[in-house]
């Protein structure tokens, strides 16, 4: 079986007609890698705008070239003794503020570049190798994975979280949550006005019992299951020690069931950061896999296949002096896809 992993990088690195590599002039709905998710873009700015609460934080998150540790710096005074209470209710609005802005951009992403994303090509190629079942990891809150796999197949639609799971098809795994997934509140009734329940439940994020109840809504912004219930964002916020999952555990269990059964592993744009992760590739992958790594030159394939090298990851992979845009355009998957 064939599994493909993505971080930030492949999304960011989606359009074949400007490639990252190449690019210099800015764009408002350009993926955001980590770093770029505070930018000042005119969007990004509208919707940060809507969560008042987290304001204070702001030019914390600008101005930093390592988002994810000034966010667990964050986290870690909400939790520690005694704790900051108010950090609670300002990572709740970042959370807020993750899941509008990115649901809005990845729909203006796919409207400049008219659909077409080196992930539709890059599966289509798989396709013709005969990888009709294959496990689709992706660390991105963004919905273009699941946009290709509907433009290739019109049959397979992402309503519910079942549909995420397929024994003859793409399965497709969001680790760290998704732009339209929600998660049930316990004993909290959904809102009439959205943004009503959206500032109640940040108000109260230090209270709040959240189930593992997951939901699909796309809805902007998520507060409401449709059946009476409210539902705050499930997105991970991007932390340097990444220890939690943001996905149902149906879905983690589906990703271990498959895991020994890998062969061939792709890793487009994910620099192996997450432990979390990493744990579970290493605890269940097979002792024969190999594979390739793509991102973005062969200095940080390397630092990635280093990286789970040390981390006992049992795959022998080759670190790959190319981008996303460039392994696909050049068909450079077809090596690695026709040996299984």
């Amino acid at each position: 079986m064939l599994m493909v992993i993505f971080g930030a990088g492949a999304s960011y690195d989606s359009d074949p007609t400007r490639p990252s590599a190449n690019y210099v002039l800015p764009t408002p709905h350009r993926p955001p890698l980590a770093n770029q998710l505070f930018d000042n873009r005119p969007e990004f700015a509208r919707d940060l705008s809507a969560f008042p609460e987290c304001i204070p934080i702001v030019p914390l998150l600008r101005h930093t070239s390592a988002i994810e540790q000034q966010l667990e710096r964050l986290r870690n005074e909400a939790t520690e003794d005694p704790p900051y209470r108010q950090r609670l209710r300002q990572l709740a609005a970042v959370r807020g503020y993750l899941q509008l802005v990115l649901s809005g951009c990845d729909e203006r992403w796919l409207e400049e570049v008219r659909g077409i994303t080196n992930y539709s090509t890059l599966l289509d190629e798989m396709l013709r190798w005969g990888h009709q079942r294959a496990v689709l990891v992706t660390f991105n809150y963004d919905r273009l994975l699941e946009r290709a796999i509907t433009l290739g197949d019109p049959r397979r639609q992402f309503v519910d979280l079942g549909d995420y799971l397929s024994d003859d098809a793409f399965s497709v795994i969001k680790v760290h949550g998704s732009a339209n997934w929600g998660r049930v509140v316990k004993n909290e009734a959904a809102p009439s006005q959205p943004w009503d329940g959206v500032h109640r439940l940040i108000a109260s994020a230090d209270s709040l019992e959240i189930t593992n109840e997951y939901v699909v809504s796309q809805d902007r912004p998520i507060a409401n299951d449709g059946r009476g219930r409210a539902l705050v964002p499930a997105i991970a916020i991007p932390v340097e020690s990444k220890q939690t999952f943001e996905c149902p555990d149906e879905h983690l269990k589906h990703l271990t069931e498959l895991l020994p059964q890998v062969g061939t592993v792709l890793i487009v744009g994910w620099r192996g950061m997450d432990n979390h992760f990493v744990e579970i590739l290493k605890q269940h992958m097979g002792p024969k896999v190999h594979g390739e790594v793509v991102c973005g030159n062969q200095g940080w394939a390397e630092e990635v296949v280093n990286r789970l090298t040390a981390a006992g990851v049992p795959a022998r992979l080759k670190p790959r002096d190319v981008g996303f845009t460039e392994y696909v355009v050049r068909r450079l998957g077809a090596e690695l896809f026709r040996l299984r």
